[in-house]
């Protein structure tokens, strides 16, 4: 879980290399985010070739920065990053969507 903001996601996001980084954006008191938890860490435990990370935007004073210039609005919303560059977004707890996107960036991030 990120907790430092920009600084710690940015560091992840250079320490990805090549694997896909999926960023779940999320609030301790958002309903759809807690139901929707379980089926991200079965995501993870799925796709083990990505990097998963939650960002828990009122953890700390730089979350809370880092979720303002990330442009989230709405709990929970996924993104995910190739090569430190985000190429997907979406918001709501649908872990079916979720998956797709992952397939799909996964299939054109292979060499």
């Amino acid at each position: 879980e990120v907790t430092r903001g920009s600084t710690e996601l940015r560091q992840l996001l250079s320490q990805a290399g090549v694997k896909l980084v999926v960023v779940d954006w999320f609030a301790p008191w958002c309903g759809p985010c807690r139901a929707i938890k379980p089926k991200y860490e079965e995501l993870a435990s799925r796709h083990r070739d990505c990097l998963f990370c939650s960002v828990d935007c009122e953890a700390t004073g730089e979350n809370k920065a880092l979720m303002m210039d990330a442009g989230i609005r709405a709990f929970p919303t996924f993104h995910l990053y190739a090569g430190s560059r985000r190429v997907h977004e979406s918001s709501g707890a649908d872990a079916a969507k979720l998956e797709t996107a992952i397939n799909t960036h996964k299939a054109s991030a292979a060499p």
